[in-house]
């Protein structure tokens, strides 16, 4: 393996990944780059740069990319350094949606690969932090960046989809990452700063390549970044990904014809390539669909065939106006008979494959225009098959196959199709017969005696289905999901715009329709029910809480074969029994947020869902009493009554506001419009505006020549209420001698009312229902489809925190090894954490507390308790300098009794040790100082040690007791069993408190009563510092010096000795001194030694001894006592349990709906 390349003077140059000292343009705004794709030379030239892992093993960058083992496709991404918090959420967002399992359904094997530039110490968090999957590599050296003309850039540009957070919690987060690795000084080596990356998709182009062991990939597709938030949307990448093969052959000239904008074909999904759940199309889906048989196929249809209502079907050549459908085929060597050429076999199975998707496309737009359901489709069978073989086909290579639908008799499907080569020549034609089974259909429509209103739009009709579902699954509760809301002040007309939309008959009541929101759901079915009918109860976030109601929810179930008016109020007069229970009623009109949830199913509907709310409450005008009360005392109580089922209606109606994914209906009516409570709420919810449809109601009741504003609040230009980005819309009401009138004549009297001279003015479409829905069905669809990704991203993350939650909580505790196994896990995360937090490995502690770094913070309490011990401001006698004392004696004066003179005269030390000297004399013989005097002395200057080295170790117990607090709650989230689990370790925390009191206590002890003892030589650099500074030579060769000091010349050289009273006050002097900091030092290093690692930070730790040795010991009693699960423990498992459920079952509906 070659090394990289050295680093030049190009701006791109690689550096350090610490350094800023580099040539790289600091690009201040969004950088000019492009997506041009790498040249082949420049894919040689990094093909050895060198990649390193987790561990710092070094890899070739084409290691990644290529080789066995490695996918025939492979998206690289370049982030930026490895705290950006950005990047992180790109990773986070992606690994939500795109992982190992989403892409192994893929006709092309596929893998991602993650490249930074920071320090490999760093890819273990940057996994965690992200929830990457995929595999990890830095490129410290940035080299791969340069050559692949990525650029550096500080500049942030708009928010990207990706990003839900913002930038200011982003940059905490990444400051607070940072600031953990401090202790490890991995903090400043994430990568350089201002390095941006890009997408870069490797694809091999030589199907047989695989087989040579030859293989050279190229770069098929490719983004650079232009700032630091400018990674390619997911939902993009997901498309690229999936639509591996539009890259290969967009590269192609004979897919041009097919691809260009003006094309008449549509790019469509080959449904046999995807993966299923059951055992239909494994034939391509699983047998065929390797690298070596069709790496690589897109298929394609003509837009008339899409476009066609009503379709000619008798004596139809398609083949004149060109092929229905086109299948291009990369075929590979796996199904050659000869070498080199395709096996006949292969060749018929393709023609097969597309006749029948030829079938089928008209099949649905036929039945479609006769008005036959799905559920109604016959299957097609092949029952002739005559092919005609012109040549041989070459493989690899490539081939375009061409089927066209001819003519139908009765089930009598005639087709013909060719396949060409891939420079436009016929190798093969193909005439077929297919046969459709014989079905039975029943008209569902005429049976059940009533029209189905469908919204406009078809194409995400499985989309709607699918938001469907997860409402069906109570996701509702934790998700924001997109739903279509009726909000409106009571009597507005809102039952009326309701029956209008939904068809449905809603009954009418003087008080509010339902104390509830209601969800009116229509799913498609592929067979008729018996009961299409359905009602069930769907809790809220409050109501949830409420276990007596979850029971009474439990059983409730209506089921109905039709929906009328009749049947409609006797559903929510259940649902009202069933929600409130024996506190049901009419009079207090209590309201709650579950949700009554009214599906109807069956082939003819179409997926949609529309919740009306209670209607919200305006002030009541003075002087007036509620329902006619005329009792004071009945009055004020029956207002106040209304005054809270305002609030709570209110509150309701904001929960559903708040919810940005939503699409609102604004229904007000005609009366005192600039007083609608619902205008209140529109002016105080941040962007409600941009969200809301307005509807004027009672229309019919406007005045010939007056109530002018009705033109104006419909033409969105009526000053006095908010204006609404998506305007209004005006609808007639059922007038009470209409009220049996069906749909179709209520749109009929609509349609004659706003043909009247009165609403000339106003645009034909902002009037009438047929308007409204067309108008909600372009603004629905629209946002589904930009909202299932961020949805689907927010229900994996769930997901995973409710899978946290249940694998901490353990599994179910009701035995007594059940329970053992439980303490056990809690007490390995426990131990597991300790040894992060006490090694300094705080990347390993799950917390953002700053607490819990607890290694680096008694670091910084250790260096202040050194720093304070060593302040000269402490100690009772202070310290001078004692060579520069030594000096100031000699410049005074060269007679030693002028020395002595100043020494016991003087202050400070001297004058203490001559002053203890003259106490402690007693029978010593004159002019010795003795023992005694340095022991008191040094008493006297270490008496602060103490009191400094106690708050210093309950600074660090206190420290201690906060991370295991953190810690404890992260290793046992359920507050009963930390309760039980401080009980038990309560005792060994006092001893834990009363033995580092006690190690402290005889380090003083030994410090305040012990002799002064010490080997260390640096004790006698000070005592002889007197001699050689005073007498000018050292003690060994006093003798010589005083020779030639005593030379005949008679100068004066100076004393030749040191009188001995003298000499005995600066001795000690000097020996104080040197054992001051000899005993300094050792003192603090036995305080951090002895008491704090040896016994606060020891075996009896608080994190130490929550551990398995000790709970182990606990019997069955004890042991239920601490981990025995209690009534809210079950409730919490049964909630999580089922909470996940919903979850997975709302991804495996998304991973059916991502692949059909």
């Amino acid at each position: 393996m070659s090394a990289n390349p050295p680093s030049t003077a190009e701006p791109k140059a690689a550096v350090d990944t610490a350094s800023d000292s580099n040539h790289l343009q600091d690009f201040q705004g969004e950088v000019q780059t492009n997506d041009q794709l790498p040249s082949v030379e420049t894919l040689r030239k990094i093909q050895d740069y060198s990649v390193l892992d987790r561990h710092g093993k070094s890899h070739p960058f084409k290691s990644l990319h290529s080789g066995p083992g490695v996918a025939q496709r492979v998206l690289v991404i370049f982030v930026r350094h490895f705290f950006c918090g950005s990047c992180q959420e790109f990773l986070r967002t992606l690994s939500a949606s795109i992982t190992p399992k989403a892409l192994e359904p893929l006709a092309t094997s596929t893998s991602v690969v993650i490249i930074g530039c920071g320090d490999p110490g760093l890819i273990e968090m940057y996994e965690k932090e992200t929830n990457c999957q995929f595999p990890i590599y830095t490129d410290p050296t940035r080299q791969l960046y340069q050559d692949l003309d990525m650029m550096c850039s500080l500049a942030l540009g708009s928010q990207p989809a990706y990003i839900s957070k913002g930038m200011a919690r982003i940059v905490g987060e990444s400051m607070m990452q940072a600031v953990k690795y401090i202790p490890s000084g991995l903090a400043h080596k994430s990568g350089y700063y201002k390095q941006i990356g890009g997408e870069f998709l490797f694809e091999l182009l030589d199907s047989n390549a695989d087989m040579t062991g030859e293989e050279e990939k190229q770069v098929t597709w490719c983004h650079r970044m232009k700032t630091t938030r400018d990674h390619t949307e997911i939902p993009e990448l997901m498309q690229l990904l999936e639509n591996a093969s539009l890259t290969f052959f967009a590269a192609l000239p004979c897919s041009r014809p097919y691809l260009n904008d003006s094309s008449p074909y549509q790019l469509i999904t080959l449904p046999s390539r995807y993966k299923k759940n059951d055992s239909s199309d494994m034939f391509f889906r699983e047998t065929m669909n390797t690298p070596s048989t069709f790496p690589h196929t897109l298929a394609f249809i003509r837009k008339e065939i899409l476009r066609s209502n009503h379709l000619t079907w008798e004596n139809l050549d398609r083949e004149q106006i060109g092929p229905d459908i086109v299948l291009l085929v990369h075929l590979g060597s796996g199904g050659n008979g000869f070498r080199d050429t395709a096996h006949g076999g292969v060749l018929a199975a393709l023609l097969d494959e597309t006749l029948g998707c030829c079938i089928e496309s008209w099949a649905i737009q036929l039945h479609a225009s006769e008005q036959a359901s799905s559920a109604t489709r016959p299957r097609s069978y092949t029952a002739k098959l005559n092919i005609l073989y012109h040549a041989p086909v070459e493989s690899p290579g490539i081939i375009i196959v061409h089927a066209w639908f001819k003519k139908r008799e009765g089930r009598k499907w005639f087709l013909g199709a060719k396949i060409l080569g891939g420079n436009g020549r016929t190798r093969a034609e193909a005439s077929a017969l297919w046969i459709s089974e014989r079905v039975t259909v029943i008209n569902l429509g005429a049976k059940m005696g009533k029209r189905v209103r469908h919204f406009v739009g078809v194409e995400s009709s499985e989309q709607l289905a699918f938001i469907d579902e997860l409402q069906a699954l109570g996701l509702s509760n934790t998700i924001n999901l997109p739903e279509l809301v009726v909000v409106g002040d009571q009597n507005t007309g809102k039952s009326s715009v309701l029956q209008a939309i939904t068809e449905v008959s809603f009954p009418v009541k003087d008080t509010m329709c339902t104390r509830f929101p209601i969800q009116i759901s229509f799913r498609q079915t592929s067979a008729a029910k018996e009961l299409p009918v359905k009602a069930t109860v769907v809790p809220g976030p409050l109501s949830e809480e409420d276990d007596e109601l979850l029971a009474r929810v439990e059983d409730f179930l209506i089921e109905k074969k039709e929906l009328t008016s009749e049947v409609m109020e006797e559903i929510i007069d259940k649902a009202t029994e069933c929600i409130f229970g024996d506190q049901k009623s009419t009079k207090q009109l209590t309201l709650s947020d579950a949700t009554l949830r009214i599906e109807r199913s069956g082939p003819d509907e179409m997926h949609w869902t529309i919740v009306d709310l209670p209607g919200l409450i305006r002030g009541k005008k003075s002087g007036k009493g509620v329902d006619g009360l005329n009792d004071a005392g009945n009055g004020v109580n029956e207002e106040s009554h209304v005054r809270n089922n305002a609030a709570v209606a209110e509150e309701l109606a904001r929960t559903y506001l708040n919810n940005e994914r939503n699409i609102i209906l604004v229904v007000v009516d005609n009366v005192d419009v600039e007083r609608h409570k619902t205008f209140e709420l529109i002016e105080e919810i941040p962007s409600l505006q941009t969200r809301c449809i307005g509807v004027l109601t009672k229309c019919d009741r406007k005045q010939e020549g007056s109530d002018h504003w009705m033109i104006k609040l419909l033409q969105n230009d009526l000053a006095t209420v908010p204006h609404l980005d998506h305007g209004w819309f005006g609808l007639r009401n059922r007038l009470p001698i209409e009220r049996d009138s069906s749909d179709a004549e209520r749109d009929e009297m609509e349609l004659k009312e706003f043909a009247k001279p009165a609403w000339e003015g106003l645009s034909k479409d902002r009037t009438g229902i047929r308007s409204l829905m067309s108008y909600i069905d372009k603004e629905r669809r629209a946002q589904i489809q930009k909202e299932i990704p961020h949805i689907i991203t927010e229900i994996t993350q769930h997901l995973r925190e409710c899978e946290a939650n249940l694998k901490r909580m353990g599994e179910s505790r009701t035995t007594a090894r059940a329970q053992r196994y439980y303490v056990l896990q809690f007490c390995n995360e426990m131990q597991k954490m300790a040894e992060g937090t006490l090694r300094g490995q705080h990347q390993d502690i799950p917390s953002t507390d700053a607490k819990a770094m607890l290694r680096y913070k008694i670091r910084l309490r250790l260096d202040q308790f050194r720093d304070d011990m060593c302040r000269s401001e402490n100690i009772a006698i202070k310290f001078t300098d004692y060579r520069a004392d030594l000096e100031w004696l000699k410049s005074q004066s060269s007679d030693p009794r002028v020395w002595e003179e100043h020494v016991v005269n003087g202050q400070g030390l001297y004058a203490a040790i001559a002053q203890e000297a003259k106490i402690c004399e007693g029978r010593s013989l004159p002019g010795s100082v003795h023992p005694d005097v340095e022991e008191k002395l040094f008493r006297k200057l270490s008496v602060h040690w103490e009191g400094i080295a106690r708050e210093f170790v309950e600074d660090v117990k206190i420290m201690v007791t906060d991370c295991y607090n953190i810690l404890l709650k992260i290793a046992i989230p359920n507050s009963k069993v930390r309760l039980e689990v401080s009980r038990i370790v309560g005792k060994t925390l006092e001893e834990w408190n009363k033995d580092a009191d006690t190690a402290l206590r005889e380090l003083v002890e030994d410090n305040q009563a012990r002799p002064l003892i010490t080997r260390n030589p640096s004790l006698l650099s000070f005592t002889s510092m007197t001699d050689e500074i005073l007498l000018g030579h050292s003690s060994n060769n006093k003798a010589a010096n005083g020779k030639a000091n005593g030379g005949s010349n008679g100068e004066d050289v100076g004393p030749y000795f040191i009188p001995t009273s003298l000499n005995q006050i600066l001795s000690a002097r000097a020996r104080l001194d040197g054992y001051y900091d000899i005993a300094l030092w050792r003192f603090i290093d036995n305080v951090a030694m002895q008491v704090m690692e040896r016994h606060v930070l020891g075996p009896k730790c608080p994190m130490r001894i929550v551990s398995a040795d000790r709970f182990a010991q606990l019997d069955d009693t004890e042991l239920n006592t601490v981990a025995g699960e209690d009534e809210a423990d079950t409730r919490m498992r049964a909630r999580l349990e089922r909470t996940r459920s919903r979850y997975q079952k709302a991804l495996e509906r998304w991973e059916r709906l991502r692949v059909l």
